[in-house]
C-alpha cells in the first residue's frame, strides 16, 4: 500500500527509480495487485498501473504479473512493459485464484491496447513468456484468437519443455503449466496417490499441479474442482466417496428428511424412491420400503404410503404388498383368481386385508356381493350352510335376515313362493326346516303355491 501511494504521488520529487529503491529495493519478480484491498484495486485506471510500473521499473525486474481486480482500466496503462524480455507470465484474467474468470459487466480492459505490447514482447528472440491468460470475454474475440495461435506457435519453437515428473521425458505446451507456480507436467503422469499432476478446474478455469492445489472430481458430472476452494459450496457423498456439486445437488440425490446426498454410484445401495408419492428417502430414515409383489411389477413404497394404503394394498397378516393395478389383477403366478376375486382384499366382515397367500379362498355373497375371508366365513354368528338350495346362491352373509339362514333359502326364492309358505319371523317354521335339514331329508320344491 505505501508502494501504490509513492507510485500514484506525483508531486514527489524523486523519480520512480529512486522512490522505488527508496521504499522496497529491486525485488519485483512478482507484481500481484491482488495484494491490495480490492475496493482499492478496483479504483486504479490506466494512468494508476503505468505510474506502478515505471515507479518499479517493471520491464527490468517483473516476471511475473498479475492483474487481480483491476477492472477498470482498458489496458493502455500496460505500455511500461513493451519490449520486456524477463517477464514469464502475464494473467489478465482480472480476478483472483479460484474465482470465476465471468465478469458482469464486461471489464473495458481491450486487446486494442493489449495486442501490440505482448507483440512486442514475443517479437524478440530470448523473450521468456511462458503463460499467458487472457480476460473471459476475449475467448470469443477473433484478434485475441490469432494473436493466441501465433503466441503458441512461436512458443512451440521457443521452448522445449520436458515433464518434471521422474523419468517422463514427455514434451509439454503451454497449456501444461500450473498457472501458480508455473512447473509443468504432462497430462498423463499421476502422483503415487493416483491424483493427476495436473489438472484444470472447470469453475475457475484455471490449470494447477498437484503441489498447489488438489483437483477433485464431482461425483456425479466428473467435471474438476479446486479442492479446498472452488468446492466450498460441494456436499459430500453420505458413503465418503467425494463431492457432489451444486449442479448436481438435485432432489434425485438428496434424502427428502433427513437432506443426506450421495453421488449416482452410491444411490442405489442407500436410498430408494416411492412409486405413488416419488419421493427419495435413504435407508436409515425409512426401513419399511416395500415392492410389490407381482414379480414384474418395479413399483414399491415407502413407510408412509404402506400405512395409509396410497397407492397399494398390504395383507395384515403376512405384510406383503401388491400395488392397486396388481392387487384388482392377478394372482402370483400370473392367473386370474377364481369368481374374478383379487389377490389380497378387503373382507366386509372384519375389515382386514388379507392376501391369497395367508387366505385359503375368498367367499362371497351372492345377494350383496359382499367378500369374506376364511375367518369371517366361519364365524359362528354365520350360519355353515352352503347356500339356497333351490338357486345354490351362497346366502351366509349380515345382510340376510337369519331366519332366512335358518331357513336355508335365499331372500329372492323365498319371496317367489317357498313351498311351507313360512314367515321369516316364525322361529316354529325355522326350527320346522332346520330339523328337516339335519335328518337329511331336504323336500323337493312344491311351484303349485298349496
Amino acid at each position: 500500500k505505501a508502494l501504490f501511494a509513492i507510485a500514484l504521488d506525483g508531486n514527489s520529487a524523486a523519480s520512480p527509480n529512486e522512490r522505488s529503491s527508496a521504499l522496497v529495493g529491486n525485488h519485483w519478480a512478482t507484481l500481484d495487485f491482488g495484494g491490495i484491498e480490492k475496493e482499492l484495486a478496483i479504483k486504479l485506471n490506466d494512468d494508476d498501473i503505468e505510474k506502478v510500473l515505471l515507479c518499479i521499473d517493471a520491464v527490468n525486474k517483473v516476471k511475473r504479473l498479475k492483474l487481480t481486480n483491476c477492472v477498470n482500466i482498458n489496458g493502455d496503462g500496460l505500455e511500461p512493459l513493451r519490449g520486456s524480455l524477463i517477464i514469464e507470465k502475464i494473467d489478465l484474467s482480472l480476478v483472483a485464484h479460484h474465482k470465476s474468470p465471468v465478469l458482469d459487466p464486461a471489464p473495458p480492459i481491450s486487446w486494442v491496447y493489449v495486442l501490440p505490447i505482448l507483440d512486442s514482447i514475443i517479437s524478440q528472440e530470448g523473450y521468456e513468456l511462458k503463460l499467458l491468460e487472457f480476460p473471459k470475454h476475449w475467448h470469443d474475440s477473433s484478434d485475441p484468437i490469432q494473436f493466441l495461435d501465433r503466441y503458441l506457435h512461436m512458443w512451440s519453437n521457443r521452448f522445449e519443455l520436458t515433464c518434471l515428473s521422474t523419468g517422463c521425458n514427455e514434451i509439454v505446451n503451454e497449456i501444461e503449466l500450473c498457472c501458480k507456480c508455473m512447473n509443468y507436467y504432462c497430462d498423463f503422469c499421476v502422483t503415487d496417490d493416483d491424483e493427476r499432476m495436473i489438472a484444470y478446474c472447470d469453475k475457475c478455469e484455471k490449470r494447477y499441479c498437484y503441489e498447489c492445489v488438489a483437483i477433485k472430481d464431482c461425483r456425479c458430472c466428473h467435471q474438476s474442482y479446486c479442492s479446498g476452494h472452488c468446492d466450498v459450496s460441494f456436499h459430500e457423498c453420505c458413503e465418503g466417496c467425494g463431492k457432489i456439486c451444486p449442479d448436481c445437488d438435485t432432489e434425485e440425490r438428496r434424502c427428502h428428511r433427513c437432506k443426506d446426498r450421495w453421488c449416482d454410484d452410491c444411490g442405489g445401495e442407500v436410498s430408494q424412491k416411492c412409486s405413488f408419492c416419488n419421493i427419495r428417502l435413504c435407508n436409515c430414515c425409512d426401513t419399511n420400503f416395500k415392492y410389490c409383489e407381482n414379480d414384474s411389477c418395479l413399483w414399491n413404497f415407502c413407510g408412509d404410503c404402506l400405512s395409509n394404503s396410497k397407492g397399494c394394498i398390504k395383507c395384515n397378516k403376512c405384510e406383503k404388498v401388491w400395488c392397486d393395478e396388481c392387487a384388482d389383477n392377478y394372482c402370483g403366478d400370473g392367473f386370474y383368481f377364481p369368481n374374478g376375486h383379487p389377490k389380497i382384499g378387503n373382507c366386509d366382515g372384519c375389515d382386514c386385508n388379507v392376501c391369497f397367500h395367508c387366505n385359503d379362498y375368498w367367499s362371497d355373497c351372492g345377494r350383496c356381493n359382499g367378500i369374506y375371508c376364511v375367518q369371517c366365513w366361519d364365524r359362528n354368528d354365520l350360519e355353515l350352510l352352503d347356500g339356497c338350495y333351490r338357486c345354490q346362491k351362497p346366502i351366509q352373509c349380515s345382510c340376510v335376515p337369519m331366519a332366512l339362514q335358518c331357513l336355508n333359502v335365499c331372500e329372492d326364492c323365498f319371496e317367489c313362493g317357498f313351498p311351507d309358505n313360512g314367515c321369516p319371523g316364525c322361529i316354529r317354521n325355522a326350527e320346522k326346516r332346520l330339523n328337516q335339514l339335519y335328518e337329511g331329508n331336504k323336500p323337493a320344491v312344491d311351484t303349485s303355491g298349496s
